[in-house]
């Protein structure tokens, strides 16, 4: 039955909504590092657009290292927006979980 609301609750307008934010902060806060140089966005395109539609291409044809982070990164950013006054030590112990595979 929980299954079955959580199903329900998905499809609805604040969920799509949450969805959508956490895929801005997702393609807008997406950075790596080369090397020993200087960090650079991930999703390099000028507009918000088009760094979904480079996600979604990316989603869709594989990358060596957005297939090793996305989830990761979603989980990350997903929790960040839930949790108001989460603690450095909570991201710590999610980071870990997820590296252990507990989530």
């Amino acid at each position: 039955m929980e299954t079955s609301y959580s199903s329900l609750f998905n499809h609805t307008a604040d969920s799509k909504a949450q969805s959508k934010v956490i895929l801005w902060y997702l393609v807008n806060l997406s950075y790596f590092q080369k090397g020993e140089g200087d960090t650079v966005p991930f999703f390099n395109a000028e507009e918000v657009e088009d760094k979904i539609e480079q996600y979604y291409e990316i989603d869709e044809n594989g990358h060596e290292v957005f297939d090793l982070i996305k989830d990761k990164l979603s989980t990350i950013l997903s929790f960040w927006y839930f949790s108001q006054g989460a603690t450095q030590e909570d991201f710590d112990q999610l980071n870990n979980d997820i590296d252990t595979g507990n989530v």
